[in-house]
Parts: C-alpha cells; sequence; structure tokens
C-alpha cells in the first residue's frame, strides 16, 4: 500500500505517494497575498457595522466643561451601550465595539455621571467603596435621566447640558 510507504525511508517511494500539489512549494507572494486577503476581509467585517455611526459631544455641567465625567448611549433594542469619557474640555467620543466606532442608530436614551473622592474614610469600612456623584443622581439611570438622542448618520457633536437641582 502507498500509506506504509509514505512512511518508509525510501524517499522515491514517498514521492511517489503524494499527490502532484503536495510536492509543489508556494511561492512567498502567494502566502503573503492569500493573508493580506484575509485579513482585510476580517478587517471590514469589524469595522463596517452598519447600525453603528460615529457620536462625539460635550458635557456641560451648569455651564462648565466637566471632565472624567462616563457617558453611556443606549440603544433602543437593549443592545451593547456606547461609552465615553470626557477629556479636560468636556468632549467625548463613543464606541461601542471599537474605539470610536460611535452609537446604535435611532433614539438612545442617555445616563452620564462623574465620580469623586468620599469625602471621609473610615478605616473600619476600608473594603467599602465609598464615593460621590459629583453629576447629580437622576442622570446615572438612563430612565430617570430625562435625556434622549436620535442617532442618525452624519449628526453634528451632541451638546449634554445638566443642571444642578
Amino acid at each position: 500500500m502507498c500509506c506504509r510507504r509514505f512512511f518508509s525511508t525510501n524517499k522515491t517511494c514517498e514521492a511517489a505517494c503524494l499527490p502532484k500539489w503536495s510536492i509543489q512549494v508556494l511561492h512567498p507572494l502567494h502566502i503573503s497575498f492569500v493573508t493580506l486577503f484575509f485579513a482585510w476581509l476580517h478587517a471590514g467585517c469589524i469595522h463596517h457595522e452598519p447600525n453603528i455611526v460615529p457620536v462625539e459631544g460635550r458635557v456641560l455641567l451648569d455651564g462648565k466643561s466637566i471632565e472624567g465625567a462616563a457617558v453611556l448611549f443606549h440603544p433602543p433594542a437593549g443592545g451593547r451601550p456606547a461609552v465615553g469619557i470626557t477629556d479636560d474640555k468636556g468632549t467625548f467620543v463613543l464606541t461601542t465595539k471599537t474605539k470610536g466606532d460611535g452609537a446604535h442608530l435611532g433614539m438612545n436614551t442617555v445616563a452620564i455621571t462623574k465620580e469623586g473622592a468620599a469625602t471621609t474614610i473610615d478605616i473600619e469600612d476600608e473594603g467599602n467603596n465609598d464615593f460621590i456623584l459629583v453629576t447629580p443622581p437622576h442622570y446615572a439611570s438612563p430612565e430617570r435621566s430625562g435625556i434622549t438622542i436620535h442617532v442618525q448618520p452624519d449628526m453634528e457633536p451632541v451638546v449634554l447640558n445638566l443642571t444642578t437641582p
């Protein structure tokens, strides 16, 4: 049998048992082309989500920029929310799956939080992670914030004006 001869030490027998295509060696350019093609195909599938569009904006608290606030856009179908963190100018760029890809199309409910350090720390409650909200608490919930944004292609930057009660 040819399979048994394949494992023998006789090289001429081995070559006779192998199909013609297995003896040929692929040129390195062919391998590179195939690799690049599959990388391009894979990248195209990830970065071109049809229902996610770029969204950027700014958060103001009582008319002043707020740094380090978390901004979440919750999509209508209950999918993964888009998240952004404000910089020192209060601006943010939303991310859903890949950095800066944006938010889901349609009406999104919005939650915004900014945490500050606790004013007092009790050594007995060392494992307790106390924090205070810099933003008013109702903005932390997308259902209670009262903010909805209609996300659409090519939209202008969003300005989210928060007010303290």
